[in-house]
């Protein structure tokens, strides 16, 4: 369903947790971790850096630079909506 680029009517999921849980399924089945295997050492190291700026810049470069365009893509979108859904979470 949202892998095959047709649009997604989420009021038919009944409520957020339903969507949740889809929306965990499809990270859970794709072929390899969002983040990647390759990246995995370098992301937990990232995680020991004090300096939050710090911290911030390393993650965005890696990210950035290494993740390949396609997660990268995904990555952004899952934390553009993950945004939206925080900002209207009281309405």
């Amino acid at each position: 369903m949202f892998d095959r680029g047709q649009p997604v009517e989420y009021g038919e999921f009944g409520d957020v947790h339903c969507a949740a849980a889809i929306i965990k399924k499809f990270l859970r089945e794709l072929p390899e971790p969002l983040l990647t295997f390759e990246l995995c050492d370098i992301i937990c190291s990232i995680t020991a850096i004090s300096d939050h700026d710090e911290k911030l810049m390393k993650a965005w470069s890696v990210l950035h630079d290494q993740l390949p365009e396609g997660n990268f893509k995904l990555l952004k979108y899952i934390m553009v909506f993950l945004k939206e859904v925080n900002l209207s979470r009281n309405s």
